[in-house]
Protein backbone atom coordinates (compact mmCIF):
# COMPACT_ATOMS: atom_id res chain seq x y z
CA UNK A 1 0.00 0.00 0.00
CA UNK A 2 1.20 3.30 -0.94
CA UNK A 3 2.23 6.48 1.30
CA UNK A 4 -0.90 8.42 -0.51
CA UNK A 5 -3.38 4.88 -0.43
CA UNK A 6 -2.77 4.90 3.42
CA UNK A 7 -2.78 8.30 3.74
CA UNK A 8 -6.05 8.43 2.26
CA UNK A 9 -7.07 5.14 4.58
CA UNK A 10 -6.39 7.40 7.68
CA UNK A 11 -8.48 10.36 6.52
CA UNK A 12 -11.66 8.05 5.55
CA UNK A 13 -11.30 6.22 8.98
CA UNK A 14 -11.05 9.71 10.25
CA UNK A 15 -14.08 11.45 8.70
CA UNK A 16 -15.53 7.68 9.73
CA UNK A 17 -14.63 8.21 13.34
CA UNK A 18 -15.86 12.08 13.12
CA UNK A 19 -19.11 11.35 11.57
CA UNK A 20 -20.20 7.94 14.25
CA UNK A 21 -19.08 10.60 16.95
CA UNK A 22 -22.05 12.98 15.79
CA UNK A 23 -23.73 9.99 15.75
CA UNK A 24 -23.30 8.80 18.95
CA UNK A 25 -24.15 12.48 20.40
CA UNK A 26 -27.42 12.86 18.52
CA UNK A 27 -28.30 9.03 19.62
CA UNK A 28 -27.80 10.02 23.30
CA UNK A 29 -29.12 13.35 23.15
CA UNK A 30 -32.60 11.72 21.38
CA UNK A 31 -32.23 8.69 24.18
CA UNK A 32 -31.87 11.62 27.10
CA UNK A 33 -35.18 13.28 25.87
CA UNK A 34 -36.85 10.48 25.48
CA UNK A 35 -36.47 9.36 28.91
CA UNK A 36 -37.08 12.89 30.31
CA UNK A 37 -40.56 12.82 28.12
CA UNK A 38 -43.31 10.83 29.28
CA UNK A 39 -43.33 9.53 25.78
CA UNK A 40 -40.63 7.00 27.18
CA UNK A 41 -42.98 4.55 28.23
CA UNK A 42 -44.55 4.75 25.03
CA UNK A 43 -41.22 3.65 23.40
CA UNK A 44 -40.96 -0.38 22.71
CA UNK A 45 -38.61 -1.73 25.23
CA UNK A 46 -37.36 -3.62 21.77
CA UNK A 47 -36.74 -0.30 20.06
CA UNK A 48 -35.01 1.02 23.18
CA UNK A 49 -33.06 -2.05 23.20
CA UNK A 50 -32.00 -1.36 20.00
CA UNK A 51 -31.11 2.41 20.18
CA UNK A 52 -28.96 1.51 22.98
CA UNK A 53 -26.90 -1.55 21.36
CA UNK A 54 -26.28 0.85 18.34
CA UNK A 55 -25.55 3.30 20.42
CA UNK A 56 -22.76 0.95 22.17
CA UNK A 57 -21.59 -0.04 18.99
CA UNK A 58 -21.02 2.98 17.44
CA UNK A 59 -19.03 3.96 20.70
CA UNK A 60 -17.09 0.59 20.05
CA UNK A 61 -16.41 1.59 16.83
CA UNK A 62 -15.37 5.18 17.28
CA UNK A 63 -12.75 3.92 20.05
CA UNK A 64 -11.57 0.95 17.56
CA UNK A 65 -11.24 3.56 14.86
CA UNK A 66 -9.24 5.88 17.31
CA UNK A 67 -6.84 2.93 17.78
CA UNK A 68 -6.54 2.18 13.94
CA UNK A 69 -5.90 6.22 13.22
CA UNK A 70 -2.94 6.58 16.53
CA UNK A 71 -1.63 3.27 15.47
CA UNK A 72 -0.79 4.69 11.75
CA UNK A 73 0.07 8.06 13.02
CA UNK A 74 2.55 6.26 15.30
CA UNK A 75 3.89 3.70 11.95
CA UNK A 76 4.62 6.52 10.03
CA UNK A 77 6.21 8.66 12.73
CA UNK A 78 8.65 5.54 13.12
CA UNK A 79 9.58 5.30 9.59
CA UNK A 80 9.97 9.06 9.38
CA UNK A 81 12.45 8.74 12.61
CA UNK A 82 14.22 5.37 10.94
CA UNK A 83 14.58 7.24 7.21
CA UNK A 84 16.38 10.53 9.54
CA UNK A 85 18.19 8.21 11.50
CA UNK A 86 19.48 6.32 8.25
CA UNK A 87 20.24 9.58 6.74
CA UNK A 88 22.16 11.09 9.61
CA UNK A 89 24.83 7.46 9.46
CA UNK A 90 25.03 8.08 6.05
CA UNK A 91 25.79 11.68 6.21
CA UNK A 92 28.61 10.97 9.56
CA UNK A 93 29.62 8.46 6.63
CA UNK A 94 30.02 10.56 3.91
CA UNK A 95 31.92 13.08 5.96
CA UNK A 96 34.52 10.43 6.86
CA UNK A 97 34.82 9.60 3.19
CA UNK A 98 35.56 12.84 2.55
CA UNK A 99 38.23 13.38 5.17
CA UNK A 100 39.80 10.13 4.34
CA UNK A 101 40.11 11.09 0.66
CA UNK A 102 41.36 14.87 1.67
CA UNK A 103 44.19 13.27 3.97
CA UNK A 104 45.22 10.70 1.45
CA UNK A 105 45.14 13.30 -1.38
CA UNK A 106 47.26 15.61 0.63
CA UNK A 107 49.95 12.25 1.23
CA UNK A 108 50.54 11.77 -2.32
CA UNK A 109 50.73 15.33 -3.31
CA UNK A 110 53.27 15.18 -0.73
CA UNK A 111 55.00 12.14 -2.07
CA UNK A 112 54.80 13.57 -6.02
CA UNK A 113 56.59 16.31 -4.40
CA UNK A 114 59.28 14.97 -2.72
CA UNK A 115 60.07 12.43 -5.95
CA UNK A 116 59.65 15.80 -8.17
CA UNK A 117 62.75 16.82 -5.91
CA UNK A 118 64.30 13.73 -6.30
CA UNK A 119 64.30 13.76 -9.55
CA UNK A 120 65.54 17.18 -9.41
CA UNK A 121 69.19 16.42 -8.27
CA UNK A 122 70.96 13.89 -10.82
CA UNK A 123 72.54 11.98 -8.38
CA UNK A 124 69.52 11.08 -6.72
CA UNK A 125 67.39 9.96 -10.04
CA UNK A 126 66.95 6.24 -8.88
CA UNK A 127 64.50 5.00 -11.15
CA UNK A 128 63.85 8.32 -12.53
CA UNK A 129 61.39 6.73 -15.33
CA UNK A 130 59.27 4.99 -12.87
CA UNK A 131 59.18 8.09 -10.80
CA UNK A 132 57.86 9.95 -13.90
CA UNK A 133 55.54 7.68 -14.61
CA UNK A 134 53.69 7.61 -11.41
CA UNK A 135 53.64 11.35 -10.70
CA UNK A 136 51.78 11.13 -14.46
CA UNK A 137 49.51 8.49 -13.00
CA UNK A 138 48.75 10.80 -9.78
CA UNK A 139 47.90 13.68 -11.54
CA UNK A 140 45.57 11.78 -13.93
CA UNK A 141 43.83 9.87 -11.00
CA UNK A 142 43.58 13.25 -9.06
CA UNK A 143 41.23 14.59 -12.06
CA UNK A 144 39.56 11.48 -12.26
CA UNK A 145 41.59 10.26 -15.29
CA UNK A 146 42.62 6.55 -15.54
CA UNK A 147 46.25 6.43 -16.89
Amino acid sequence: MSMDEMIEVLARYRYNAKHDADRIKALESELSRLRASSFVTAVPSDEYEKVKAENARLKAEVERLKAVSEAWKKRRLDKVEAECINWADVEKENARLKAQVERLTKAGDAMIDEWWLQLSCPQRMKASWLKEQAIVDWNAAKEGKQS
